[in-house]
């Protein structure tokens, strides 16, 4: 599992999410995001949890978290935040895949 954001693994499992997380939506599902982490709402054991996820292709984020770095790959410019990359776009930042 790799860590994200505020240090928290892939696939962690959390009775509820922070308080503060903003909902995100991406092509139909909704995401709950605070400080470089996403989650998603799943049922597990009958009980609904939040499973902290991969950052999803195409969300928009209109603040990134601290220690981003700006990184160049090819002929763009993106600002790499743990293992995501994301580009400017006009109502915040992007989550992008690098191939």
């Amino acid at each position: 599992m790799a860590a994200v954001g505020a240090g928290i693994a892939i696939g962690t499992m959390l009775a509820k999410p922070p308080a503060a997380a903003a909902p995100v939506v991406v092509t139909g599902t909704t995401y709950l995001y605070q400080d470089g982490v996403f989650y998603t709402k799943v049922m597990s054991s009958g009980a609904i949890v939040y499973h902290v996820a991969w950052p999803p292709a195409g969300a928009i984020i209109a603040t990134l978290p601290a220690n981003c770095t700006s990184v160049r790959v090819g002929n763009a410019t993106y600002t790499q935040c743990g293992p995501t990359y994301n580009s400017r776009v006009a109502t915040g930042s992007q989550v992008v895949v690098l191939k």
